[in-house]
């Protein structure tokens, strides 16, 4: 996550798959943004959403009042900002920087077991998604990717995992209640009716 990116319309899916699965049940939710530092790139540039409240706002009101007000009118894009509020009901944040050295990163996921300890949920938004083969861990751009043996040691702490995969707008979320996952994700599916979601026996994926 870089905070330029903040505010898109991949976040207001992203916050509002949030609010459903954490905020309606009540669930500890952990939030890693894995943030990197600002770039020249233009990505996350995908505001028109905000300009077009017939289409999007009936799917999350006050998301997205709030999302127009801080993005469209203060041109406030920090992740900073949603932290401040209580869109997200109880959660906790880890928002240093993560880089790209193996123990610096070792140290930061450290400290996320630390953090998230006891939540039931854990949100991870790396810039690319999950690793790839030509990025290894502690290489050049390594700090873009979450890697499985992360994924795995949330896992093992007893968190559930959701990791919003940027290329393919994605999430992957493994629960141990499919029952919630399913009536929360097929509420999700008819208020953002592009996205195809697909559940197997301990994961749900939003494509």
């Amino acid at each position: 996550m870089k905070d330029q990116y903040f505010g898109d319309i991949n976040d207001f899916r992203k916050y509002g798959l949030l609010r459903l699965l954490c905020v309606s049940d009540r669930l500890r939710l952990g939030v890693c943004w894995m943030l990197t530092d600002t770039d020249s790139r233009t990505d996350g540039k995908f505001l028109n959403y905000l300009h077009q409240p017939k289409k999007y706002r009936h799917r999350d009101p006050e998301l997205f009042d709030w999302l127009q007000n801080v993005v469209g009118v203060e041109q406030d894009r920090r992740t900073a900002r949603i932290e401040a509020s209580i869109l997200l009901g109880s959660v906790l944040f880890e928002s240093g920087i993560l880089a790209d050295h193996k123990n610096k990163r070792s140290a930061y996921f450290s400290k996320c077991a630390t953090c998230f300890a006891g939540c039931d949920l854990v949100f991870f938004d790396p810039d690319n998604g999950l690793e790839i083969k030509s990025t290894q861990l502690g290489h050049k751009d390594s700090s873009k990717f979450l890697y499985w043996n992360e994924v795995c040691g949330t896992f093992e702490a007893g968190s559930s995992v959701t990791d919003p995969t940027a290329s393919r707008k994605a999430s992957l979320v493994h629960c141990p209640s499919l029952s919630t996952i399913h009536k929360t994700s097929s509420h999700y599916h008819r208020e953002f009716s592009s996205l195809r979601i697909v559940i197997s026996r301990h994961c749900l994926r939003v494509l």
